[in-house]
């Protein structure tokens, strides 16, 4: 398989992915390393690009990755190590990423229809770690949760360290936003467990 190279910092490519790992582009998420890719690849979503060092690449286990990533559209990209290290969010980078579509809030309305006959929510309210905010929608999804809110102050649950922290779990969770529980409350026609 021939892949492009990038060897710059400056290459718009890495520009968007930089974009993502900050939050500065609402409409992208990255993803990072072999095992939360193959996590993504279960989900729906939609992959746009793929930065991957020349020595993940030729790894046995991440070649059918690439492959899916592909089929799926994603554009591939082999980048120098030191500019792996230049676009990932981790101190150690895993060697590969995935700059990806950021999938649309679970609609308000839409939690009627969840769980039967009370569906069960998590509400994070001013939870400002990121790594926390993954666990808790790991361990959301462990516990059979029907879907997790975010309220104002708490840390984007698709920012890369809390997709990090989630395992996956946040590709699969229903995730809401809401201005407040009053507002939650207002929408739903059920009675709701909150935790």
């Amino acid at each position: 398989m021939s892949i492009p190279t990038i060897g710059s910092r400056s290459h718009p490519v890495i520009a968007r992915f930089r974009e993502a790992r900050d939050g500065r582009d609402h409409r992208s998420i990255l993803v990072e390393g072999r095992r939360l890719v193959e996590e993504f690849l279960d989900s729906p979503l939609t992959p746009r690009e793929v930065a991957v060092t020349p020595a993940i690449a030729a790894d046995n286990r991440v070649a059918p990755l690439l492959e899916d990533l592909k089929e799926r559209g994603a554009a591939l990209y082999t980048v120098s190590p030191s500019v792996m290290d230049f676009l990932s969010d981790l101190e150690t980078s895993p060697g590969i990423a995935i700059r990806a579509d950021r999938p649309e809030p679970f609609p308000l309305t839409h939690l009627n229809g969840l769980g039967t006959p009370t569906p069960l929510i998590v509400l994070l309210d001013v939870l400002q770690s990121p790594a926390n905010v993954g666990a808790i929608v790991r361990s959301a999804e462990a516990a059979g949760v029907n879907a997790v809110g975010v309220l104002p102050g708490t840390a984007d649950p698709l920012s890369s360290k809390a997709l990090r922290a989630s395992a996956g779990s946040a590709f699969r969770m229903p995730l809401f936003r809401a201005p407040s529980v009053q507002s939650i409350l207002t929408t739903m026609k059920t009675s709701l467990r909150c935790w």
